[in-house]
């Protein structure tokens, strides 16, 4: 049994892709400007060793599927 899923893709061409980048900028920008906490000491190290744990996790768990002809 197979587990990959298929991905279509297509070019985005003229209004569609002005659109496209305009949300991309809008994104960014309220990603950028929305207010961060300042993790400080120990919170800060945990927070960080969390996120360690979890992108290995997600590299362990990341399988290279190969078509068959």
């Amino acid at each position: 049994m197979n587990n990959c899923s298929i991905v279509h893709t297509f070019v985005l061409l003229g209004d569609h892709e002005q659109r496209y980048w305009q949300n991309i900028l809008v994104d960014r920008q309220a990603k950028l400007n929305q207010p961060r906490d300042k993790k400080r000491g120990t919170e800060k190290l945990i927070s960080k060793a969390e996120k360690t744990i979890i992108a290995r996790a997600k590299e362990v768990t990341k399988h290279i599927c190969f078509m068959e002809d």
